[in-house]
């Protein structure tokens, strides 16, 4: 259901995966007591990935990137994932994939993301094809797949760059001191 549900909290979970015991109570607590948090990011536990990436040198840091972009291991508050206008729906998206990276890159410019890496959270099974692969062979192997043009990484970064600039302008709007109606005079030359 994700946006169109009425709860305050809504999380997404990709089909294959699997949320730990008490990973959503844990969730909830944190946007309990911490009303400033809008995202929080779960543990995002690799199952069955594949050696050539988990045995590299470099993986921690490529499964950060990971943990911080996927769709599957987010809780939002969900006034804020309506602000952001959900997950991107621009055909650029539907071609590639990639809408939750947009969108996670987003969240980490406009507010506070929380995480909580050393906690129950999501178990991700990997599979070969997955877009987990992807990722990890443009971070680790710096192979970015063929069918990506410059042109399209671009695109992708103007969705980010738009989700960022309409919270900005949210937040100028409900951080105004004054409130009602207010009635306008327009000058004309």
């Amino acid at each position: 259901m994700g946006g169109q549900s009425a709860a305050e909290i809504i999380a997404f979970l990709d089909a294959d995966d699997v949320y730990e015991s008490h990973a959503l109570t844990l969730a909830s607590s944190v946007f309990h007591f911490r009303p400033e948090i809008l995202v929080l990011r779960l543990a995002l536990t690799p199952i069955g990935i594949a050696e050539r990436y988990s045995s590299y040198p470099n993986f921690e840091f490529a499964w950060q990137h990971m943990r911080m972009t996927c769709g599957g291991n987010v809780v939002f508050r969900r006034a804020f994932f309506l602000a952001c206008g959900g997950f991107p729906q621009h055909q650029l998206f539907r071609e590639l994939g990639g809408e939750d990276g947009a969108l996670g890159i987003a969240t980490t410019q406009v507010c506070q993301v929380g995480t909580l890496f050393n906690e129950p959270g999501v178990l991700h099974y990997c599979r070969d094809g997955m877009h987990t692969e992807r990722l990890l062979e443009a971070i680790l192997f710096n192979k970015v797949p063929k069918n990506i043009t410059t042109e399209q990484m671009a695109e992708a970064q103007a969705v980010t760059d738009n989700i960022c600039r309409q919270i900005e302008i949210l937040k100028c709007g409900l951080n105004s001191e004054s409130f009602g109606v207010t009635p306008l005079a327009l000058e004309r030359e």
